[in-house]
């Protein structure tokens, strides 16, 4: 008795949409191919017979990495992954988006380094005076006198008390 088996290639994003332009092969465990399909966006289904199968994506669509090969038994009208059962005897295999490479930085022309060093220079590189290079021989001469003052009116007030 054969059972049949759905077989789903969908998209890693968010609304996880079946995929156009994935070449498919399905093979039994010694390696014989049974099916080879490029995928429409919709579910396809075949009736398999009791025994063990490989879901394998030969090819991916564009932007899409190939995924992993799917293992799976079909036994007694159930589909096991892993010897978990199926739901819905549909084998779902995801592709994830390609990674897209950093384009490196071009090299800095001439041009562009003159026009650099035009914006540095004409930036005012002067920072505000905030005390820097103020004299400080007014403080020096007030000190100076507030501690003569001080030291005068200590000697005063012992001479008085002598």
């Amino acid at each position: 008795e054969k059972t049949k088996v759905k077989f789903s290639k969908k998209a890693l994003t968010a609304n996880g949409e079946e995929l156009k332009g994935a070449t498919i092969k399905l093979t039994k465990e010694n390696g014989t191919v049974i099916k080879e399909w490029v995928t429409d966006g919709k579910l396809t289904e075949f009736e398999l017979e009791d025994g063990s199968y490989t879901f394998t994506e030969v090819s991916a669509p564009d932007k899409y990495q190939v995924a992993t090969a799917i293992s799976f038994e079909v036994k007694a009208g159930k589909v096991l992954v892993t010897g978990t059962e199926v739901k819905g005897n549909t084998i779902v295999m995801v592709d994830k988006l390609k990674k897209t490479p950093i384009t490196h930085l071009s090299t800095p022309t001439t041009q562009n380094i003159e026009k650099m060093r035009a914006l540095n220079t004409s930036i005012n590189n002067t920072l505000p005076k905030t005390g820097a290079g103020a004299s400080l021989s007014p403080y020096g001469i007030f000190m100076g006198l507030l501690g003569t003052l001080l030291i005068t009116i200590e000697l005063r007030k012992r001479r008085k008390e002598n």
